[in-house]
């Protein structure tokens, strides 16, 4: 997923938008995004780069429409809101 930018950690997040879980590979990649290690503005840098973050395209659709993803962990809980600037192929 090219072009995705970390925002913000999700509390009080908007409800709509829509949720996704990441690989755990993905997940520690949004945690050292939040904690600035990769630069900023943190952002995945898309299939070439060594951050990404792949979605499934009805999920990348649906994340441009409304606007922003939240990003939750495999329990649920929100650690990050990303905006979907572009897709790659994959």
């Amino acid at each position: 997923m090219g072009g995705v930018v970390a925002e913000s950690n999700g509390r009080g997040a908007a409800r709509s938008r829509p949720q996704f879980t990441p690989t755990a590979r993905e997940l520690d990649d949004v945690e050292l995004l939040r904690m600035g290690l990769f630069g900023s503005p943190g952002r995945f840098e898309g299939a070439d780069g060594p951050t990404r973050l792949c979605l499934p395209p009805d999920v990348a659709a649906s994340a441009q429409q409304a606007k922003g993803l939240e990003i939750t962990d495999a329990e649920g809980v929100p650690l990050a809101i990303v905006s979907v600037e572009g897709t790659c192929p994959t």
